[in-house]
């Protein structure tokens, strides 16, 4: 879903608080989830719940996000006779280039953390086995690091699909003259599910089934609880999960 999924939220006083421009920055939640699942993707303790002799599936994920006011931000640019308020208002929103890059940075950061995550599981696990097997030296701890770093560069795999036309009250969209590029295409904007199918294809996969569409919990911009994620899987015959309880079960698989 949007990347308020794996947002970090604070109580903070709002004033005081000072955030690279447009930073997402990824939340300990999502971080101990998926450092939990690739843990044990990468330990093999996933294959008990697949049949003998087959290997569990590898698993992909993708970010689907609304991103309109790029859209706004592009119609707004092109009006005549702007005053001074209503221009610097379309230049505090996100280019297409801004948002595609803030995303890309959430995807790195969130590897670079789940991988640290892991090294620090590996280590407790090297001090268990150290206390069992005194011929355990830095050298194999050394090692492991090295190919849990490889079986992310293999596994971990990510991409991003983002809308970015603004859709009106009315249902028109926004620039009027939208791009004919990746991401401006109006069934791409949820709940349609241009961004699912699209998704899907690329990775090849068929089955429906496989896919679960995860949502934040809620979302800051939108009056419902959690925007259109719910419409936007059910017009892709996608299962649907939020945020909460999808973290909670990968933590909970510490096998």
């Amino acid at each position: 879903g949007h990347p308020h999924t794996m947002i970090q939220r604070k109580r903070t006083n709002r004033a005081n608080v000072v955030h690279p421009p447009h930073r997402i920055e990824v939340s300990r939640k999502a971080i101990e989830a998926f450092g939990q699942l690739f843990w044990n993707l990468f330990n093999g303790k996933l294959s008990a719940f697949f049949p003998m002799g087959s290997k569990p599936p590898r698993f992909r994920f993708v970010v689907v996000s609304d991103e309109p006011n790029v859209g706004l931000r592009k119609e707004m640019m092109s009006w005549n006779g702007l005053t001074t308020e209503m221009l610097n208002k379309a230049r505090s929103m996100l280019t297409e280039t801004q948002a595609s890059s803030r995303i890309q940075q959430l995807i790195e950061d969130l590897r670079k953390l789940v991988l640290e995550r892991m090294i620090e599981l590996d280590v407790a696990a090297s001090g268990e086995r150290k206390s069992m097997d005194h011929s355990n030296s830095a050298g194999n701890i050394v090692r492991s690091h090295k190919e849990i770093e490889k079986f992310m560069d293999e596994n971990f795999t990510w991409r991003s699909y983002l809308a970015f036309p603004f859709k009106k009250k009315n249902g028109d969209f926004l620039p009027k003259s939208l791009p004919k590029a990746r991401g401006w295409c109006k069934t791409w904007v949820k709940p349609a599910s241009g961004m699912i199918l699209a998704a899907m294809r690329d990775s090849q996969i068929k089955e429906k089934s496989e896919v679960l569409f995860v949502s934040a919990d809620r979302h800051t911009r939108s009056k419902l609880r959690i925007g259109d994620d719910v419409r936007t899987a059910k017009n892709s015959g996608v299962d649907f999960l939020l945020a909460k309880d999808f973290f909670e079960a990968l933590t909970l698989m510490e096998l």
